[in-house]
């Protein structure tokens, strides 16, 4: 096997950077473009010891942006190995967030330096809290920086079609609480109270009827209770009972259009009178808006020019969509620019053992650097009206 110069992606996996300590590893890696690549270098705060990193190649009106996640999530019981001394052994790289995403930031850094762009911009941003709440990238879209930009590529783990896979799509997800009252009575005469935990129940068994968009590719949207929370005060029947409700959610349901669904069948119930009082229901606290679904049109002029590139590279490209969230749900969202993942062949991400492919990971540097330099000839200034 050719011998690889894999000395970045060694240093960034033994570099904990597990969420919110993504400090180190930023610094690391603003040092390593610092002596290796010419390009312009910013840092954003996101919080005490937290910050972005933003890089710019180029000054054309046209700008790509590759983007990636700093942060991991915590170690898990089972490695055979310890997780922050990367071991390459049959082909594989050990070490926790080899696959998501330390071997997408080795993909985004290589592209960085020997990309030189002509009629483009590069732009990379380089996030925290990905793994948590996207702090980091909402903070990225608030700050200005991608406004100019045009189409944004990801090489987070491919998952199941790994090196050949171009993901132009994403499911959502949101999590509601659901607040029903009942009326307390004492535990000897229930019948002369309302009980909330039979009162939930109604509502939980109401969510399997609730109409919900379906997709050939993803299947459809999902509602499921995730948590019930409900305790009476002494020998008494409960008078308050909590239920969260998770969802996968396929475009076009969005979160806010699901919220008004909830409530809308909890209103039914209510007026049917098969609940004694109205539920209230509202999203579950976090500091940041919950992701939305999207897709992309297959003919989308980038996604071509990707399946172009994946398909030389790697001998054939497959179009498809995630199940699961990320940041590209924020950037499709906020920016409504295509966004797509393109990442290479790996195993066991978020699990113990995780591991890139080291011969996939040098395929899709090829693949991007391919996509870069094909759009910095077909985005030409004169194409689009430029002088």
């Amino acid at each position: 096997m050719k011998k690889r110069n894999l000395e970045l992606l060694k240093n960034s996996v033994r570099i904990n950077s597990t969420f919110p300590n993504e400090g180190k590893l930023a610094g690391f890696i603003k040092d390593w473009v610092k002596k290796n690549v010419d390009c312009k270098i910013e840092t954003q705060e996101v919080d005490k010891g937290r910050i972005n990193l933003i890089f710019t190649k180029g000054s054309d009106k046209k700008t790509i942006l590759l983007s990636g996640h700093l942060d991991t999530v915590p170690v898990v019981e089972g490695w055979k190995t310890d997780p922050f001394k990367p071991v390459v052994k049959d082909g594989k790289l050990y070490g926790l967030g080899a696959w998501d995403m330390k071997a997408g930031l080795y993909i985004v850094l290589k592209c960085l330096r020997d990309f030189q762009p002509k009629n483009i911009t590069l732009k990379v941003a380089l996030s925290v809290d990905e793994e948590n709440y996207s702090i980091g990238v909402h903070k990225l879209i608030d700050s200005g920086f991608c406004n100019d930009v045009d189409f944004i590529m990801v090489p987070e783990p491919g998952f199941v079609h790994g090196e050949h896979g171009i993901a132009i799509g994403r499911s959502g997800r949101a999590t509601f609480v659901v607040e029903i009252k009942g009326a307390s009575a004492h535990g000897s005469f229930p019948e002369l109270g309302v009980n909330a935990i039979e009162q939930a129940a109604i509502f939980i068994n109401l969510i399997k009827g609730i109409k919900l968009s379906e997709s050939e590719d993803l299947g459809s949207s999902i509602l499921f209770p995730r948590l019930i929370n409900s305790e009476a005060k002494g020998f008494s029947v409960p008078d308050i009972c909590t239920v969260e409700i998770d969802s996968k959610l396929i475009f076009p349901d969005k979160p806010e259009k699901i919220l008004s669904k909830l409530r809308k069948e909890a209103k039914r119930l209510y007026q049917s009178k098969k609940i004694s009082f109205m539920p209230k229901i509202y999203f579950k606290k976090r500091p940041t808006p919950f992701c939305s679904p999207y897709q992309i049109d297959k003919n989308n002029m980038f996604v071509k020019a990707c399946k172009r590139a994946v398909k030389e590279t790697t001998g054939k490209s497959i179009l498809f969509y995630r199940n699961s969230v990320a940041d590209e749900c924020v950037f499709a969202e906020r920016l409504n620019v295509p966004v797509v993942t393109i990442g290479p062949d790996g195993g066991n991400a978020h699990q113990a053992d995780e591991y890139v492919e080291v011969i996939s990971l040098e395929k899709v540097v090829t693949t991007y650097l391919t996509i870069l330099r094909n759009l910095d000839t077909i985005l030409t200034p004169t194409k689009y009206g430029r002088s």
